[in-house]
């Protein structure tokens, strides 16, 4: 490819005429409960299980974290407990890109933890 179509391509998907490498379907999230609801959603159709096997989001906050990126801890249900607390339902911790709305794996190995692979339905 000659020099001149890279910069004409380039300037094109700068304009918008070209589409970007985010996938159909991406868009910003705005709020914690959107990115709740998009983590929710990833990672039910990830692990083949229904939304509502997932009781709730646990936000981390820092400076690092929240410039681009809502982190959050994923919880499930426990039917057995009924009211009581029976030990941890956390499912994993997650990121949600907020420009495009994609989930991704968050590691804590190192604090304060670091992106990982990115939650899809392929396998």
């Amino acid at each position: 490819m000659n020099q001149g179509r890279v910069i004409t391509l380039a300037v094109l998907l700068a304009a918008g005429v070209l589409p970007s490498t985010a996938p159909a379907g991406a868009a910003p999230v705005t709020s914690e409960k959107v990115a709740c609801d998009v983590a929710k959603a990833r990672v039910a159709a990830r692990g083949h299980f229904p939304v509502s096997a997932i009781a709730f989001c646990d936000f981390i906050t820092s400076e690092e974290q929240s410039k681009d990126l809502y982190v959050l801890g994923l919880h499930g249900k426990r039917d057995d407990c009924g009211d009581d607390v029976c030990g941890s339902t956390l499912m994993g911790w997650f990121a949600v890109e907020k420009s495009t709305g994609l989930v991704f794996e968050w590691d804590f190995t190192d604090f304060p933890g670091k992106l990982g692979a990115a939650v899809t339905t392929h396998h």
